[in-house]
């Protein structure tokens, strides 16, 4: 082909992946840790489906003893696999409208599915600790680079997609892959994940989904990103997502008390609107209503719980001084805030998250 012809390719059809998958880390095992026996007898023993739970939105999720959970996503309508329709790539011009669109839509519910996935990893360290007392450092994050897939044939279990070395979790899991060779060596953790365990994440993430609280999955993902923001000494990012959280939930408490007082009762008894759409989005929704005012309206009016109250002023006041001043944050100071940010969660929501914070140093 020289200089001067033009790139004409016919695309076929792009057909999305039927699951993303992701392995739990650190190594563990789900169910019972495998005997020397089982260790030495099939591989396939080892890579078994041990749980599998589909939520009420149409997300199937199954859970191996290896701790590689696969979520199919084919049934949620918000998240399901969109393929890319065949067409022609002349260079240098515009796709088709009905490819562009199609690849936003892939876009959207492919980040959609990742945020499912990170929920359940806050679900799973949340689990940990309330059902077996114990706490797994928190730092993986799935990302659209970091999944891959999972199918059985007559051979057995196939991963696909763990070979790309860029990102930090894959290179760890095909350099060691298959994972249950690698715990045959002694190097696999001796702790393991109960099938309580699971099942109670699978529970945790039902009701996240079904929130009607808005945004629920969004600052679940938030808090989750705090919390491994919190393992990396990132205390300054830690607390920011923290308190983006907090000033969400303030807003959707906000909301609900302006709801109470939408309408009065006059002398003679009839009801009247003092709150439209108009005075509630450019008045009492506007910015001269600053977070610190909503949480002291809210405080005096008895919406807003005093305990609750004065972490979040802490809270307010620490990121203001990072943000305007560079005051550093202590690590002390991002804990606090991922906790408030999930006491504040359940008090809204009713869902208790309590994702493991921890983070290591050497001297």
């Amino acid at each position: 082909m020289t200089t001067d012809q033009p790139d004409i390719r016919d695309i076929p059809e792009g057909k999305p992946s039927v699951n993303h998958s992701y392995f739990y880390m650190p190594p563990v095992w789900i169910g019972t840790t495998p005997t020397t026996i089982e260790l030495n007898g099939p591989l396939i023993n080892l890579a078994k489906m041990v749980c599998s739970r589909t939520l009420s939105v149409g997300i199937r999720i199954d859970a191996h003893r290896d701790v590689i959970f696969l979520f199919d996503f084919t049934g949620w309508p918000e998240g399901a696999p969109v393929a890319i329709p065949a067409h022609t790539r002349d260079g240098g011009q515009r796709l088709p409208d009905n490819v562009l669109k199609a690849q936003k839509e892939a876009d959207e519910h492919r980040y959609k599915d990742i945020s499912v996935m990170n929920a359940h990893l806050a679900c799973m360290s949340t689990a940990m600790s309330t059902v077996q007392g114990h706490g797994l450092a928190v730092r993986q994050v799935i990302t659209p680079s970091s999944y891959f897939t999972t199918h059985w044939d007559a051979g057995g279990r196939k991963v696909v997609g763990i070979n790309p070395p860029n990102d930090p979790i894959l290179a760890y899991v095909s350099v060691h892959y298959p994972l249950e060779l690698y715990a045959r060596q002694g190097q696999r953790r001796a702790t393991t994940i109960g099938t309580k365990t699971v099942e109670r994440s699978f529970d945790l993430l039902e009701e996240i989904l079904t929130s009607e609280t808005p945004d629920t999955l969004l600052m679940t993902n938030l808090i989750y990103l705090a919390a491994t923001n919190y393992g990396e000494h990132d205390f300054p990012t830690a607390l920011t997502l923290s308190w983006t959280v907090c000033e969400k939930l303030l807003r959707i408490l906000w909301g609900r008390y302006i709801a109470t007082k939408a309408t009065t009762v006059d002398d003679a008894g009839k009801e009247i609107q003092v709150i439209n759409k108009d005075r509630r989005k450019n008045q009492l929704q506007g910015r001269d209503y600053t977070a610190s005012v909503v949480s002291e309206t809210l405080a005096l009016a008895g919406f807003l719980k005093h305990d609750i109250y004065l972490k979040l002023t802490d809270l307010r006041r620490t990121r203001n001084a990072w943000l305007h001043e560079l005051t550093p944050i202590t690590g002390q100071d991002a804990n606090h805030s991922v906790q408030t940010a999930e006491l504040f969660l359940k008090e809204i929501t009713g869902i208790r998250l309590a994702v493991h914070l921890s983070y290591g140093s050497r001297l």
